[in-house]
């Protein structure tokens, strides 16, 4: 045992029991802080997104059937435009090139 200076009295230690130490609160405080700002920037950016896509089909919405009619008529002109005669003609090298292999 250590000697101890007159007249002052020794802290007993109990060996053992953990000394209490301040709680972290700063620390946990800044975590909740950050947290609610992920969720607040999450929740921003969902909101954005849906309002987006609802602007997008609003725009694609009105298709005007005229312009549907006039390109089936102009892909009628240009298939009726095409000349298909001999067909068979068009297969006679690709039957060469077979009945020589």
């Amino acid at each position: 045992m250590v000697p101890t200076p007159a007249g002052v009295v020794p802290n007993p230690t109990v060996p053992g029991v953990p000394v209490p130490q301040p709680a972290k609160g700063g620390r946990s405080k800044l975590f909740l802080i950050i947290g609610v700002v992920v969720l607040l920037l999450a929740a921003g950016g969902v909101y954005y997104y849906l309002q987006q896509s609802q602007t997008k089909e609003a725009e694609q919405a009105p298709v005007t059937q005229s312009s549907e009619d006039a390109s089936i008529t102009a892909l009628k002109k240009e298939l009726e435009s095409l000349a298909i005669t001999e067909v068979e003609a068009d297969f006679t090298a690709v039957d060469k090139d077979l009945n020589s292999l």
